[in-house]
């Protein structure tokens, strides 16, 4: 696993604010202002992988986790570049409903860069996940901060 320790994220601006991540998650960042029903975060997550898994084991977890709270749960685009003297990524937009009462569900939709992590010990393989989540219509309208938030991070 990555801890804070190993890297470091930045925020991609002063519209997004660092948040308490709950436990076993890496990092949290919430925007700011008031939304009606959902705020969009950006969060990290690391994962260490076995001897035989490739990054589209995290990736299926990731989609796996969204399917318990709901079944029809997609990736609506993917694209994967697993080559293993490259650093190795897969970029995934997935979308689910969540229920926010028993008549009221609501579309949300991630972005998901999960990349391997460049370790100086060769034996250790990490996958980190870097995620967007917002509503699915409004998703598009923070792309571009999804964008600086990867390039923010720094492995040290």
């Amino acid at each position: 696993m990555v801890d804070d320790q190993d890297l470091q994220i930045n925020l991609p601006n002063d519209q997004w604010e660092h948040a308490t991540a709950p436990e076993g998650q890496l990092y949290l960042a919430m925007r700011r202002g008031e939304f009606e029903r959902f705020t969009p975060n950006l969060s990290a997550d690391s994962v260490e992988l076995g001897p035989d898994e490739t990054l589209e084991d995290p990736a299926y977890e990731a989609l796996n986790r969204l399917r318990r709270f709901d079944d029809d749960a997609r990736v609506v685009s993917r694209s994967v570049n697993d080559d293993v003297d490259e650093i190795g990524t897969i970029f995934q937009h997935v979308e689910f409903n969540t229920e926010l009462s028993e008549e009221n569900t609501l579309r949300l939709a991630q972005l998901q860069l999960i990349l391997r992590v460049p370790l100086p010990d060769e034996e250790r393989r990490v996958a980190l996940m870097l995620t967007l989540t917002a509503e699915a219509a409004d998703i598009s309208d923070y792309a571009d901060d999804f964008e600086a938030f990867v390039r923010g991070v720094e492995f040290r």
